[in-house]
């Protein structure tokens, strides 16, 4: 079992704290100069002291019982009744231990049941709850009671290694700040739930070996927090969370008036945890956008009455700018305000601040925040922004609760997977610890990537929507990695007519419906791990709530940000870290949950399937009461996901076809290939019409996943070639292929002009200043910059250029906010219609756990299409096509991205001309350009 860890800033539910007497109520042997501490409980008094947990459980019998210790005269005796959850601690004050190797607690414990754990309570006195300003504590576990009805010694031992470990864990979740240093002991603990009933519980000889009092003596009730107690516990019911317990006027953060709160990073409306599902609003109906699930919407401007009641009627939040005054106002201490936000503003959900702000903006955004404080204090809505640099200072814009928007490119880019959750989990590092964030997720291709398409076929329709595979990926890959909510990035209405438009809205639909059924985790729970499974690429995140433990499988395997696959078909299995013995699992898909095999193993216990459930979730609880109202919940809504995944599966079979028959290699099997799926499609229909909907959904599911294996295979051997995905507008998705058939084609009847880029072979920095190359260092505290001409970064010739980027402070990498170096290009003219090849060479080195490395962008392609070396075997020669849609200017950025070092040679820029460019031009023709050989692949 994970450790129940009270201080953490993101609980799961608010509990009601019981503070524990921290006295001697006990007679126990402590000296100085003793290194053993022991209570024998021989005394009248009972010493163990009730200290909450998740169960719902009372104490029916506590007293100290002669003649039934197991030495002494007495022993402690308590008896609990447990009626739901699975932990029921009782904690025993020992005053300060210090953690060291030789400190070994043990107890002798005796029960009718077993289950009983032992565990230890330790304080961090170096690190701060971020909410409270009060220490940190951890509860590490130890052992566990089997000996029924028979005395059996719990220990633990190796307490600085359980520790560190601990402290990983809270490091991962709270940030790089948290101290073990001068850790120590203060209390020990017992879980005595061992199931539903009754349990009785006989506890004699509590002895610490190794106990050597920590500075300080007996911990302080206002220095250290109690253990969390109480019976507050998060219901599911049809699929939402509802918030019990501590009243939201409780948590200081807002007023009594308030419909919406932060409670530490749960975001709390109408008093129960919201988990944000919103969408970029561009004039669609809100009826409809609330149809498709979405539980909130984005607005660039301040909403009028109209909409806002509108909003209200049917549930919907609004995210939008609070009210501006006039600049100003904001440009210094002019004494200006904002009149009262009152209730009509009710539906708004947060204030936003702004995006891509900077160091800059800082001083007017700060102002306006403390006047929207002001202006807001009945409502005290969360700000939200978007930072580009300063996370810390805008995470805390007037002393008020803010969140973090964290987004990028990340569909059809080069950006896997790990690096997506990488790069999130440094974001969120940068601002307050415990600042809670939202997460972008694109569903439409990128605008650049558009127009390129457009450039290269200009009469045929491009693909403008990403497939429902691609938007389950990324939206679950950042709620898993710790997002409070999920904004759909959206640049044209979901009302449209046309194929992608009607596919995007099933997308957006089933999606919503997934996400909905587990927001309690997604809301209020505590992201715990990744587990792999025993296929490659096929990964679970791991999402602890109240008595229950959720997860997502995914397929993360390479490149499937822009070509998504399923599992290859035979068993698949997780090993799950720290489940209760009396967890068992569930399969949660349309129309029920189906039990699933487990078996508890070394690390964990294993859950089996017969095959990959990349449609839906794994629940594992102890609780029935969970597993009821999950399974009613699901049952629920079972038809529409049923419905929903039939008809997705009709529109990736049309884009599979569409797709295939057009490309030149063609495919010998694909008849066969399309008959198989429309048969698994028909064999849904007659299920959906006998209204067995789990079949139905189970049979157009698995056409799905057929296709996805199918249309992997071709994008790999259509890209494969080009060795990035990102080397061509056209290789970031499978509907894009017939474009890249295009461009191969203009590659082999066209000719490539000469080299128009100057300086480009780094061998005279004179000519490099002459011709416009720039460099452009960040300087940020604890890290040096340099970018120079090197012997050892060539290529060819006598010089290349470095770029390097190092550490210069003792506590190691900081973190940061913006990319250390890059250097730029001078602007080459380019003409509409023609192709811009770009060639050369790059070798990168990054230091030991680095993701980030070079990025090479282009004024055409932006982040969207920027290629990515996150470390290299040597030279990796690097070539990319980008068509230009109108003429201009065309530029190259070389961005060092992190720490490490880059070098770069042999840079050149040609165009590849059409017919009537290529005539009009002088001098020796050049061979045609075709694609060059590649060592590596894409995936």
């Amino acid at each position: 079992m994970l450790p129940f860890h009270n201080t953490h800033p993101t609980m799961v539910r608010p509990v009601a704290a019981l503070l524990l007497a921290l006295g001697p109520l006990f007679v126990a042997t402590v000296s100085a100069g003793s290194s053993a501490w022991h209570e024998g409980f021989d005394g009248e008094q009972p010493s163990w002291q009730q200290a909450g947990g998740d169960a719902r459980w009372e104490i029916r019998a506590h007293r100290r019982v002669q003649r039934a210790g197991r030495t002494g005269e007495a022993c402690e005796f308590i008896q609990v009744f447990c009626s739901g959850g699975t932990r029921a601690y009782v904690a025993h004050a020992i005053g300060r231990a210090r953690v060291i190797d030789e400190l070994v607690p043990s107890l002798w414990v005796k029960a009718d049941r077993a289950g009983i754990e032992l565990l230890v309570r330790a304080v961090l006195p170096r690190s701060r709850d971020p909410r409270t300003g009060r220490p940190l504590t951890v509860l590490i576990p130890a052992a566990r009671y089997s000996a029924v009805g028979r005395w059996q010694q719990l220990r633990i031992e190796g307490l600085p290694r359980r520790l560190r470990h601990q402290v990983y864990v809270l490091r991962s979740r709270l940030g790089p700040w948290v101290d073990d240093r001068e850790a120590y002991v203060d209390q020990i603990v017992l879980d005595v739930c061992a199931g539903r009933g009754v349990t009785s519980v006989w506890i004699d000889d509590l002895q610490i070996a190794g106990y050597v009092p920590a500075a300080g003596g007996a911990a302080s009730p206002a220095t250290v927090p109690p253990i969390q107690a109480g019976r507050d516990h998060l219901q599911l019911v049809g699929g939402h969370g509802a918030w019990h317990g501590r009243r939201l006027a409780e948590s200081g953060s807002h007023s009594d008036g308030s419909r919406v709160a932060l409670v530490g990073s749960v975001l709390v409306c109408d008093q129960r945890p919201m988990f944000p599902r919103i969408i970029q609003w561009n004039g669609e109906s809100l009826a409809g956008l609330a149809e498709l699930g979405f539980n909130a919407i984005w607005v660039t401007r301040l909403p009028s009455p109209q909409r806002l009641e509108e909003a209200r009627e049917l549930g919907l939040w609004i995210v939008c700018p609070p009210p501006r005054p006039p600049s100003p106002a904001l440009s210094g201490d002019s004494g200006a305000s904002l009149a009262p936000l009152g209730p009509i503003y009710d539906r708004i959900l947060a204030w936003d601040m702004g995006s891509r702000l900077t160091a800059e903006h800082l001083p007017e955004v700060r102002r306006w925040a403390e006047m929207v404080k002001v202006a807001d204090r009945q409502g005290a809505r969360p700000l939200i922004c978007q930072p580009a640099g300063q996370w810390r200072a805008y995470s805390r814009l007037a002393d008020q609760t803010t969140i973090m928007l964290i987004g990028r490119p990340v569909l059809g880019t080069a950006v896997e997977w790990d690096t997506y959750r990488f790069w999130l989990a440094q974001r969120a590092q940068l601002a307050r610890p415990g600042t809670p964030f939202w997460a972008t997720v694109d569903t439409q291709l990128a605008p650049e990537v558009v127009q390129q398409l457009r450039a290269l076929g200009p009469n045929r329709p491009v693909p403008q929507s990403f497939s429902a595979a691609h938007i389950r990926l990324a939206a679950y890959t950042a709620a898993a990695s710790g997002a409070r909510g999920l904004v759909f990035q959206s640049r044209s209405s979901l009302e449209g007519d046309d194929s992608h438009c009607q596919r995007r809205r099933l997308a957006l639909e089933l999606v919503n419906l997934e996400l909905e059924l587990i927001e309690p985790w997604l809301a209020s729970g505590q992201w715990e791990t990744w587990v792999a499974s025993n296929q490659q690429g096929v990964r679970a995140a791991v999402l602890r709530g109240p008595r229950s433990r959720v997860l997502i499988p995914l397929c993360l395997g390479q490149a499937s940000q822009c070509a998504p696959s399923a599992a290859q078909s035979g068993p698949v299995s997780f090993l799950v870290p720290g489940v209760p013995e009396d967890y068992r699992a569930y399969l949660v898909r349309p129309g029920g949950l189906r039990p699933l095999r487990r078996s508890r193993q070394t690390g964990g216990v294993r859950v089996s399937l017969e095959a990959s459930p990349l449609g839906w979730y794994i629940l594992m609880t102890g609780d029935p009461l969970v597993t009821a109202r999950v399974g009613r919940a699901v049952a629920a809504v079972g038809r529409r996901a049923a419905e929903l995944t039939r008809q997705l599966a009709e529109w990736e079979l049309q884009e599979a076809r569409r797709v295939i028959t057009s490309l030149s290699a063609g495919d010998r099997r694909a008849a066969d290939r399309f008959n198989s799926v429309t048969k698994l499609l028909q064999w849904s229909d007659g299920a959906m019409a006998a209204r067995d909907f789990k079949v139905g959904w189970l049979e157009a599911e698995r056409a799905i996943e057929w296709l996805l294996l199918w249309k992997r295979s071709h994008w790999e051997r259509v890209v494969g070639p080009l060795g990035s995905p990102v080397a061509s507008p056209a290789g970031g998705c499978f509907a894009t292929l017939p474009w890249q058939e295009l461009l191969v084609a203009a590659l082999g009847s066209q000719r490539l002009g000469p080299n128009r880029l100057a300086g480009g072979d780094f061998e005279d920095v004179q000519l490099l200043l002459q011709s416009g190359w720039d460099y452009f260092p960040n300087l940020q505290p604890g890290l040096s910059a340099a970018a120079d001409l090197a012997q050892e970064a060539a290529y060819s010739g006598r010089y290349g250029l470095r770029l390097v980027a190092e550490a210069t402070g003792e506590d190691g990498s900081p973190p940061l906010e913006s990319p250390p170096a890059w250097i730029s290009s001078p602007a080459v003219p380019v003409e509409a219609g023609s192709i811009v090849v770009v060639r050369g060479w790059a070798r990168v080195r990054l230091p030991a756990g680095a993701v980030d490395g070079l990025e090479i962008v282009d004024s055409l392609g932006g982040q969207p299409l920027a290629l990515r070396l996150s470390g290299t075997d040597g030279w990796r020669p690097f070539t990319f096509y980008r068509p230009v849609p109108r003429s201009g200017a065309f530029r190259l950025d070389f961005v060092l991205a992190g720490l490490g070092e880059a070098w770069i040679d042999d840079v050149s820029v040609h165009l590849l001309e059409p017919p009537a460019i290529r005539s009009a031009a002088r001098g020796v023709p050049s061979p045609p350009c075709r694609l060059p050989p590649t060592g590596s692949k894409p995936y």
